[in-house]
Formats: structure tokens, sequence, C-alpha cells
């Protein structure tokens, strides 16, 4: 049911947070979504993920943020694959408009 995947879904979150701070003594603020369209991120998601203690959140969409429109709990990201070599990410962050995938 729903329900009990709601509960999963918080139960996961609280506890995958509670077991890496714990482990590093840092506090963990920030979350990676995992693969997904920006479909994939609804809005009981981003509450849950609030309500567990994240200020932000990655979203697996490419793309640039824009300061004055920005949904800190669903943040785009700039895509980069294993194979890039290191010129050409460090390109894509200081030129991502004008740099590929």
């Amino acid at each position: 049911s729903s329900i009990r995947n709601s509960d999963l879904m918080r139960w996961e979150l609280e506890e995958s947070k509670r077991i890496i701070e714990a482990q590093t003594a840092q506090d963990v603020e920030v979350l990676a979504y995992p693969v997904g369209g920006a479909d994939a991120v609804s809005d009981a998601v981003v509450e849950a993920a609030r309500d567990a203690g994240y200020r932000f959140a990655c979203t697996y969409v490419n793309g640039l943020n824009d300061v004055n429109h920005l949904d800190p709990m669903r943040l785009l990201r700039l895509k980069t694959e294993t194979g890039s070599d290191f010129s050409h990410f460090v390109a894509k962050i200081l030129f991502p408009r004008l740099v590929r995938h």
C-alpha cells in the first residue's frame, strides 16, 4: 500500500541520515535523490526529505540552477559520467552553457 511505502521511504531517509551522521560525527544536510527524472521527485518525497532534516537535495536532472527561482529541495546537477576527464569537468563547471555533455 502507499501508506506502507510512505512509511518505508521516511524510515530510509531518516535512518540513512542517522547512520551517516553517527559514522562521520557531522550533520548531514544534503541529499542526492537516486536516478530518475523530474517526475521521480514528488511533493511527498520532498516533504519526507525535509521532515528528515535535509536542507538541500539534488535531483538527477541535468541543468543549471537559477538563483532567482531556486528550489533547494529540487536542485539540478551538471551531468558527469564515468570516463570524463578532469579538464572537461573543470570546463563544464566554469562554462556550463558552452560545454556539451
